[in-house]
């Protein structure tokens, strides 16, 4: 709720206090590293997410949002390791197919985005990373 009524500076501490309390909180540092990103501090929230990628984390959403980050900084072989990772965490969601699409599909892998979409629309066709990756597959520019 601070984060998003632009109390910045108290979300961040309010992140930061939660971490302290519970290192083990995977959503606090999400959320953390979001914010940092949203400040223009990318740099900060991949180390912060980075922790995330340590130990026994079984959380696929954490590697989401690590390939989310590393995508958006155009390191995609990166991207599709995390999204992998978090596919093997929970093949069951459409989350990861659909973000691997995405990644092949920013990568010129249309074919393979194409393979990826129709996973993810057996699991969850109402998904919005599903619906993103269908339109951009349909995109005028997008043959092969």
């Amino acid at each position: 709720a601070l984060r998003r009524s632009s109390r910045m500076s108290e979300a961040e501490a309010a992140y930061r206090r939660a971490l302290e309390l519970d290192a083990g909180q995977i959503s606090a540092y999400q959320n953390l590293a979001a914010l940092l990103e949203m400040q223009g501090r990318a740099a900060e929230a991949r180390d912060l997410l980075a922790v995330t990628d340590r130990g026994a984390n079984r959380n696929p959403f954490s590697y989401l949002a690590l390939g989310d980050l590393s995508m958006r900084q155009g390191r995609f072989e990166e991207a599709e390791r995390f999204y992998r990772r978090a596919l093997r965490l929970d093949p069951a969601q459409a989350e990861a197919p659909a973000a691997l699409g995405i990644c092949a599909l920013s990568t010129g892998k249309t074919r393979e985005a194409r393979g990826w979409l129709k996973k993810a629309e057996k699991l969850d066709p109402a998904n919005a990373r599903v619906s993103d990756l269908a339109q951009r597959l349909r995109a005028p520019s997008r043959e092969s």
